[in-house]
């Protein structure tokens, strides 16, 4: 399948459009087409489900002697299992078929963003369309573990199993908790037909909901490239000491743990920070258990590099989660952290709606003496 995706998202057309050289900022008619983008992709993803429904639930009512039913003993059961290989199989097939057109339309979304922020264009696209297919296609980024950073790093898999199985089964959790407090409600006028179509709503809206957070990371993937490369460039160029190379990594560990994803705008950051400083990888970081003390206590020069790298690093994915709060109110209480977590949140929807962050990189690197560079990928040919 990943083929077929490649291969439609090579043949999707870059259409001529109107952007300036900022990456990292959106000018009215960058945002404007954006929000069209991403209503789009709700309403068609909302629609693809509508259609699964639809070719689920007619043949079931209107041509019930397609679907027979067998019946299958177990052991724990006191009354044989009425069910309808058939109907398991056109489910699957069903559902098959969803996914596939929820995929090619998470791919044209990204590919939109991308043509609409300037990203793409038809002389680059061989080359930078790797990194909008990749959010198309919901790739983790788990190249930060060639550097050592492990997001995972002391979470209780047992915890994670069980929170990641309920998260993809939520739609179908509610749409049981809704058929029951129906039954409850409406008792004998509970028609199986109002009991099955009751959850179209909670499924059409997850589908919205998947495709608009596609369109979301598809912008901030591709406008943090830059933000990143600007935040480099606003770096002094120096050798780390062994020490401040491991508050460096600490850092870096610290918001992988702190995020708990594989996301591209965190391993960019891992990667252009180790090659700025010219540190050598290492084969797995185990983050410091004194590494807040250790950075209230540091120097200014690298304590204020180290919470403004937490600071972006949290915001980046374009979202700062309640574990990432909880974090940003203790460094705040603690000093290291200028923003309380209102503050880094509005930081972050401003990332997010194209402001740019520039006034967040001044707070800590005004008076820091740095080697001004051109930012890569800042100006693009249109």
């Amino acid at each position: 399948m990943e083929a077929l995706y490649k291969r439609f998202f090579e043949r999707l057309p870059v259409r001529s459009e109107k952007t300036d050289s900022h990456l990292h900022l959106l000018n009215v008619t960058e945002q404007e087409q954006l929000h069209r983008i991403r209503v789009r992709a709700m309403w068609v993803a909302a629609g693809i489900n509508l259609l699964y429904n639809t070719f689920y639930f007619l043949p079931l009512y209107f041509l019930p002697h397609l679907f027979p039913k067998i019946s299958i003993s177990l052991p724990f059961l006191k009354a044989p299992l009425q069910i309808s290989l058939i109907e398991v199989a056109y489910s699957l097939v069903l559902s098959f078929a969803e996914i596939t057109l929820l995929v090619l339309l998470n791919l044209t979304s990204a590919h939109d963003v991308g043509v609409a922020t300037g990203y793409i264009h038809p002389a680059n696209k061989q080359v930078q369309g790797e990194t909008i297919l990749r959010v198309g296609m919901e790739t983790p980024a788990r190249e930060v573990t060639e550097y050592g950073i492990d997001p995972f790093q002391g979470a209780n898999k047992v915890f994670l199993f069980a929170f990641n199985t309920l998260n993809k089964m939520k739609g179908m959790i509610a749409h049981q908790f809704l058929r029951v407090l129906l039954t409850r409600i409406l008792g004998r006028f509970a028609f199986r037909e109002i009991l099955d179509l009751s959850g179209l709503p909670i499924f059409m809206g997850l589908n919205a909901w998947g495709a608009r957070v596609v369109v979301i990371q598809a912008q901030v993937v591709l406008m943090g490239q830059t933000v990143i490369e600007r935040l480099i460039q606003s770096l002094p160029q120096r050798t780390l000491p062994p020490d401040e190379e491991n508050l460096l990594y600490d850092t870096l560990e610290y918001i992988a743990i702190s995020k708990r994803d594989f996301h591209q705008n965190h391993y960019l950051l891992t990667r252009r920070l180790i090659e700025h400083y010219q540190i050598k990888p290492q084969e797995y970081h185990l983050l410091s258990a004194d590494f807040l003390t250790r950075l209230a206590e540091s120097p200014n020069r690298i304590r204020n590099v180290c919470a403004l790298i937490i600071a972006i690093g949290f915001l980046l994915d374009g979202r700062v989660s309640w574990r990432e709060r909880a974090q940003v109110k203790r460094l705040h209480q603690a000093g290291i952290l200028k923003e309380n977590d209102a503050e880094l949140q509005e930081f972050a929807r401003a990332f997010v709606a194209g402001s740019g962050i520039d006034t967040l990189v001044e707070r800590y690197l005004i008076g820091v003496p740095t080697v001004k560079k051109p930012v890569s990928g800042e100006v693009l040919e249109k």
